[in-house]
């Protein structure tokens, strides 16, 4: 199975930058309480946008 694939085989992440994108949203959702789950630390999501600045390269 391809790694971009989900469970149904969709495609969740055309490239790193995208999935970078993806899991700083769901962080977010997680904070807005729009999701249920444990929000990143400070520290992990400043990694994640530091790669994301880098364009996807960490």
């Amino acid at each position: 199975m391809d790694s971009d694939n989900g469970v149904e085989g969709q495609r969740i992440a055309s490239s790193m930058s995208g999935h970078v994108q993806l899991l700083l949203d769901l962080n977010q959702k997680n904070l807005d309480g729009q999701m249920d789950g444990t929000p990143m630390s400070e520290h992990q999501v400043a990694i994640l946008k530091r790669a994301l600045a880098a364009g996807g390269k960490g």
